[in-house]
């Protein structure tokens, strides 16, 4: 038996949106742990830039793996940035906001970063598993996000990526979460299992995001400016392992 199966978590996600941007390097310097190393790439011309990222999605029967009990419908958005940890791709959480109590409860216990928050979401989806609209209004202690795009084409190559592959691999492959713990100064880290990621890229119609104001990752008359790509995907399955203290997790091979 896989032992892990005992403490893991899946869920079943629907209509996930998630939306990069582009930033210096030393925004994120100034808020992260200094042990997490910013994944970043180069411009010509320019000073090194690393990822951030905000995605909204619906978690639906958030449950044991073993068991079909209880089970959780909410949804969810998450403000994350692009790290290594001891040579491993990771994903760190800036913060996430839930939409109802039980789920607050529930991720509150391992992580300090969440907050319970008010989410509304339209979507508009096509047979091809394209969006004419994805609209989201979210309200928490984290200030307002509000954006609206769609989503139709496949999602194509823009610097640092060669092609559109290569893109969906680096926002949703082969990453681990990183996050503040509820224990006072020790960061979790969490193995997650991913189903493909089968996304449609989008344009952004708009964008206002407090909280990225907030940290001083990103001003509001950068939303276009430093936008690099929305991906927008109606369903996956994701597994969430056990987390340990990040100083106890393996490093990479």
């Amino acid at each position: 038996m896989d032992w892990s199966k005992l403490t893991s978590y899946r869920a079943d996600v629907k209509d996930y949106a998630l939306l990069a941007h582009a930033v210096p390097v030393r925004r994120l310097r100034r808020i992260l742990p200094e042990r997490l190393h910013v994944e970043s790439f180069h411009v010509k011309d320019g000073e090194p830039l690393g990822f951030i990222s905000v995605a909204c999605m619906k978690n639906k029967h958030f449950r044991p793996s073993l068991s079909s009990f209880p089970r959780l419908n909410f949804w969810q958005i998450s403000y994350r940035c692009y790290v290594y940890t001891k040579g491993v791709p990771c994903a760190f959480t800036l913060g996430e906001v839930v939409q109802t109590w039980p789920a607050y409860a529930t991720q509150r216990l391992g992580a300090s970063d969440v907050v319970r928050g008010e989410i509304d979401v339209s979507v508009n989806r096509d047979p091809s598993g394209g969006y004419d609209i994805y609209e989201c209004i979210a309200d928490s202690e984290f200030g307002k996000l509000d954006f609206y795009l769609s989503a139709k084409a496949r999602p194509k190559a823009r610097h640092p990526f060669d092609n559109g592959a290569d893109k969906l691999k680096f926002f949703h492959e082969g990453r681990h979460l990183v996050f503040r713990s509820s224990a006072a100064g020790i960061l979790g880290e969490q193995a997650l299992t991913l189903s493909k990621f089968d996304a449609r890229e989008g344009d952004l119609k708009s964008f206002q995001c407090d909280y990225w104001v907030k940290l001083g990752l990103l001003r509001a008359d950068e939303a276009f400016e430093r936008f690099h790509c929305a991906l927008v995907s109606p369903s996956l399955e994701c597994v969430y392992h056990p987390a340990l203290p990040e100083f106890l997790m393996p490093p990479a091979a």
